[in-house]
């Protein structure tokens, strides 16, 4: 599930008219960023003194010079003075300083830009995680009687582009790799300049296409795999792309260097998938082979991956089928496939999977514990009861591990032991350098406590403990 930024429209923003009070120091440099990704930033700056700016890029309190393009704002000028009219700069970043800022933003580093060291508020939006995990353009082309498409880039164990297969939008796409048939989940998009270079009227002609990690079962150890995209009888794209596991393995590295969030844990889901199934083990370095063993415990699939080169289970002659790890993966591909990124109920998508794959025992607590933060987010964290034991779920208060440690407040603070919770969180404050958080747990506990104390029913001291 993803909440994405709203951007702010700067040519509404209201500029300071009224003069500040005397004794308040008047900043002698102000402005804005409006615009603001990677490879480009706008905006304007004015500095009261008429001195030259001089723009920076500050990524972790280093700064980084910026070369800029000065042009007029008759709306700056308006507001502060027609000696300000070349008041906008447009600045384009070169290769390194965008690799800079995609990295920081990325692994969560603050970024900023300054004007004469002064640092200028952005009121753009921040490009999300999966527009910063850069994709590899193909623009592989293929155009018959029945077809056209365009296979554009991919990355990541994803690969985007248009199709239009018998004048229409395909309704369902897949997969051959090495001449095995593949399921495939796919997104459609909308390509108003698909439909207006091609003067149709489909609109949902964009894909994004997920690539399986089980396709690596069609591929024999040593050799790369070749993959098809097809609609139906269809092949899309005129060559195969070509997936060798070095280059699987790069995705996974930049997958596990992500920023902590929901979208990476998403993309670390698929990528453990290709580690299991490619063997990819050999093919990582020291990093990230130690996150991939990390998010494996975290969403208890530690048994997944082994040993120092991540080698799968089934290798070692233990059946697939029944094998409990596999089981759970099965089960948070499911769930994943289900949840389409907006703030939904997810309960019914819970206990649909749980019918359908007949989930019991620990592979069913498993899945549980891995959901809890998202139900905490979508606010459903009071109905886990009918699923899960709230007893049981409190003894994870006592583990070593920050992560389980993170799941317990929300269920004190649900049966009104809010000074429990608290001690929790306190605990836990001790311990953050340990590992990984729940922040949605986290969250949830606070807002419930605060909540509590509005209507009477906690103690003021206690909440605001």
């Amino acid at each position: 599930m993803k909440i994405s930024d709203e951007s702010i429209d700067a040519d509404k923003v209201d500029f300071p008219m009224t003069p500040p009070p005397a004794n308040e120091v008047v900043p002698t440099v102000i402005g804005f960023v409006e615009h603001f990704e990677p490879v480009a930033i706008h905006g304007w700056a004015i500095s009261r003194d008429r001195r030259a700016i001089q723009l920076a890029l500050r990524i972790e309190g280093r700064d980084l010079p910026l070369e800029a393009a000065w042009v007029e704002r008759s709306d700056v000028a308006e507001h502060h003075g027609g000696q300000f009219l070349v008041s906008g700069f447009r600045c384009a970043l070169d290769r390194d300083a965008a690799s800079a800022v995609r990295s920081a933003l990325l692994t969560g580093r603050s970024v900023e830009v300054c004007a004469s060291s002064v640092v200028l508020p952005n009121l753009g939006t921040v490009p999300g995680a999966s527009e910063l995990l850069e994709a590899e353009p193909l623009m592989i082309s293929r155009r018959s009687p029945d077809a056209r498409a365009v296979i554009e880039s991919w990355g990541h164990f994803t690969v985007s582009g248009w199709a239009l297969v018998g004048g229409a939008a395909p309704n369902a796409y897949a997969l051959v790799c090495n001449g095995q048939a593949l399921d495939c989940a796919a997104l459609a998009g909308k390509r108003l300049d698909v439909a207006q270079a091609l003067a149709i009227t489909a609109l949902d002609t964009g894909f994004e296409i997920e690539l399986p990690g089980y396709l690596w079962e069609s591929v024999p150890e040593g050799e790369d795999a070749c993959i098809e995209i097809r609609s139906g009888e269809v092949a899309l794209n005129a060559e195969s792309l070509v997936l060798d596991r070095a280059r699987a393995a790069r995705w996974v590295g930049e997958i596990c260097r992500m920023h902590l969030g929901e979208e990476r844990q998403h993309r670390l889901l698929i990528a453990l998938e290709h580690v299991h199934f490619g063997r990819l083990g050999p093919y990582l370095d020291d990093d990230t082979r130690s996150s991939i063993r990390q998010f494996a415990e975290r969403m208890h699939l530690g048994d997944f991956v082994v040993g120092d080169d991540l080698t799968a289970r089934g290798a070692a002659g233990l059946p697939v089928s029944a094998d409990v790890q596999l089981q759970m993966w099965r089960a948070l591909r499911a769930l994943n496939a289900r949840l389409d990124g907006g703030l939904r109920p997810m309960r019914p998508d819970l206990q649909a999977v749980i019918t359908e794959h007949r989930l019991e025992g620990q592979v069913r607590e498993s899945l549980l514990l891995a959901a809890l933060p998202l139900l905490c987010k979508t606010g459903e964290f009071s109905g886990v009861r009918e699923f899960l034991d709230f007893a049981r779920l409190k003894r994870l208060e006592s583990s070593h591990d920050l992560w389980e440690m993170s799941l317990t407040p929300p269920a004190h603070v649900l049966d009104g032991d809010v000074q429990r919770a608290a001690e929790i969180l306190w605990r836990m404050s001790q311990h953050l350098h340990t590992g990984w958080l729940n922040t949605e747990c986290v969250r949830f506990a606070l807002e419930h406590t605060l909540r509590l104390e509005a209507e009477g029913e906690a103690v003021p001291e206690i909440a605001e403990g």
